[in-house]
């Protein structure tokens, strides 16, 4: 028996004439695609490097400024009041001049005084011859007694008489003691070479002692007296020198020392007081103008001085972020002073770190980076420098 065999479609026969073609294509299409990704693995593209800027970390000597401004004073006042009684008749000085030690500055109407003066002078004078006639009356009363003459009691009474001669004659030298006293004290004249700060009453005032005339101040040195800090006080030293400027005198420098620091005498305040004094002996410095104090406080031997927008506080600890071989580093330091935009730190940042300034907030520990500025300087193609850094 013989088997026929039914012939195939022809879009079959096309099919299987195309098939091995068809084969190699796709072989070479996978081949390909691995050859792709094994490429792909080798050259992969080198990770994104974040921008920043840097400044390099100088280590030097370090001294805290502190400034400081307060009012000259004069270091003594000396306020003169009336030391009598009297109508005020004249007046030799007014407010701002400058005197000298026993200078007449004022005059009470003296002749009140003159008068009591001369009434003194003559109760004294007349005690004294109360006290002549009373030595002569006891002498005859002795003589009287020796011969019987007189009695005891006669005689005591010439001794009494002449006893309290002799006592008003002190209560009236006392009195002209006094009177005057109180004759000079008519006279008001300046204690010391000083200024006229004060004066206060115009002449043909009925003054009553105790009352005020003048204040002056001495003014060949001046005290000035200025708040500051705790943390500023404890590296301050009495003897100290202190850099002094006044805005009346500008360009003139001045040096004071630190004569006293006092303690906080008052509850709630949080300053204490600092006393500085200087050398007036032109008298061109006048109480009331305003001074400039510059105080050196704490040392620091090696400390390094960074900009302060280099600063980081995360979770309550400052740190700094630092550049090695392309790579940030954040590190921790120690904050030791503040001066004008910078900071001064004098632990964890070694001499020569090249600390980030710009670009840091988004970096974050070993976040690849690259440097465009370093030093104020543009590095290589990176953008032009800014004019300031924070760093002299």
């Amino acid at each position: 028996m013989q088997t026929s065999l039914t012939p195939l479609p022809p879009i079959v026969r096309l099919w299987l004439r195309s098939a091995p073609w068809l084969v190699l294509v796709g072989g070479l299409l996978l081949f390909g695609c691995s050859g792709d990704k094994e490429v792909a693995a080798i050259e992969q593209p080198p990770p994104k490097r974040s921008p920043v800027e840097v400044v390099t970390a100088r280590a030097s000597a370090f001294v805290e400024t502190y400034q400081a401004s307060a009012p000259a004073q004069a270091v003594r006042v000396y306020h003169l009041t009336a030391e009598v009684a009297g109508t005020l008749a004249h007046l030799a000085v007014d407010v701002g001049d400058h005197v000298r030690k026993g200078q007449v500055l004022a005059r009470l109407d003296l002749e009140p005084l003159e008068l009591m003066r001369d009434t003194r002078q003559a109760e004294v004078a007349r005690t004294e011859t109360r006290i002549t006639i009373a030595k002569r009356g006891l002498v005859r009363q002795q003589k009287l007694h020796r011969q019987g003459g007189v009695s005891a009691a006669v005689l005591d009474e010439a001794e009494l008489t002449l006893a309290l001669a002799e006592a008003d004659l002190k209560l009236t030298q006392l009195a002209l003691k006094t009177a005057r006293r109180d004759l000079a004290h008519g006279v008001i004249s300046a204690p010391v070479d000083g200024e006229v700060t004060g004066r206060f009453p115009e002449v043909g005032a009925v003054l009553s002692p105790g009352a005020p005339i003048f204040h002056v101040a001495r003014t060949d040195q001046i005290r000035l007296v200025a708040g500051l800090a705790e943390r500023e006080v404890v590296y301050l030293t009495p003897g100290a020198r202190v850099k002094v400027s006044f805005d009346a005198f500008p360009g003139q420098p001045f040096s004071g020392t630190i004569q006293r620091i006092g303690s906080v005498d008052e509850p709630g305040r949080a300053s204490f007081p600092v006393e500085v004094h200087l050398n007036n002996p032109g008298g061109n410095i006048r109480p009331g103008m305003v001074a400039r104090m510059q105080l050196s406080g704490q040392r620091i031997e090696q400390a390094v001085r960074v900009p302060a927008v280099a600063l980081r506080r995360d979770d309550g600890v400052e740190g700094v972020f630092i550049v090695t071989d392309g790579i940030a580093h954040q590190v921790p330091v120690h904050v030791a002073a503040l001066q004008d935009d910078a900071v001064v730190i004098d632990r964890g940042l070694e001499d020569g770190a090249q600390v980030v300034v710009v670009g840091h907030s988004a970096l974050r520990e070993d976040t690849p980076v690259q440097v465009t500025v370093a030093d104020g300087e543009a590095v290589g193609k990176g953008r032009a420098a800014p004019a300031v850094y924070g760093l002299p």
